[in-house]
């Protein structure tokens, strides 16, 4: 029975901020050593695909005033 979840979908290499620490770069590294070591094929680990979250449930943990500033903020190509 799989106890830890490695969520992951590699759309996450479109993440381009290079000088940031979520990047492109360090994200290979850490699946690179995950597969290397065995990690990902361990019969404790399952690798899933992350679901889109519906509206409802993104408010569950950010209100609307949230939600609607990051949202305006895609729509101008901004940064958090």
């Amino acid at each position: 029975m799989a106890r830890t979840a490695v969520i992951y979908h590699s759309e996450y290499l479109n993440h381009g901020v290079d000088d940031h620490p979520e990047n492109k770069r360090r994200l290979e590294a850490v699946m690179r050593f995950l597969e290397e070591e065995g990690v990902l094929r361990a019969p404790e680990v399952k690798v899933l695909e992350p679901e889109r979250a519906g509206i409802e449930e993104v408010m569950l943990n950010h209100d609307v005033e949230y939600i609607e500033y990051v949202r305006a903020l895609s729509d101008i190509g901004g940064m958090l």
